[in-house]
């Protein structure tokens, strides 16, 4: 449940306010994955994921635009290719299609909620990497990059949030195995 006012401030909302009436929700979330791998050629693997998830709130999830989320559901889609030299070296490329669909409305105005938007979030990023296997496996030397080509974008769930770097990344790595 979730408490509302009748006359609430547009900076802070309903903070100080006493409530007039309350909100109840529920919420149920469903999510799905599919993944593939395979050996190509003897140089060469692909991969293939795909993960779907759904939520529907119970609990106010206030935007700081000052939006309720009611229901939002996102799919991923990644595919990815690896190749292998017999000297060492390796690429990797990769990348990650996004699709959000998010259903919002006026979190201080839950009477608003038959004028429900939608908010869509639509886009690829781009992923590589590029490195050196050392001989009997003592370790690698890897140049890995995220979001190679600087894609912006508006997403809604924090784990994507945490996941996918929303400016281009590059950083060399050096593992020693002993």
């Amino acid at each position: 449940p979730e408490a509302f006012c009748a006359s609430p401030d547009p900076v802070t909302g309903c903070a100080g306010e006493q409530a007039t009436f309350v909100d109840q929700r529920e919420s149920d979330d469903d999510w799905g994955s599919a993944y593939a791998s395979g050996a190509l050629t003897t140089w060469m693997t692909a991969s293939l994921g795909y993960d779907w998830y759904e939520r529907k709130f119970d609990t106010t999830a206030v935007t700081p635009v000052g939006t309720f989320q009611d229901r939002v559901e996102t799919q991923r889609f990644r595919p990815e290719l690896r190749f292998f030299t017999p000297q060492g070296i390796f690429v990797r490329a990769g990348g990650s299609r996004y699709d959000q669909k998010v259903h919002q409305y006026d979190a201080y105005d839950p009477a608003s909620a038959s004028i429900v938007g939608d908010v869509n979030s639509e886009f690829w990023v781009a992923d590589g990497a590029v490195g050196y296997r050392f001989p009997k496996r003592w370790g690698s030397f890897v140049i890995d990059a995220r979001n190679v080509f600087n894609k912006k974008f508006e997403f809604y769930d924090r784990l994507v949030q945490e996941r996918v770097v929303p400016a281009r990344s590059i950083a060399a790595r050096l593992e020693i195995t002993y």
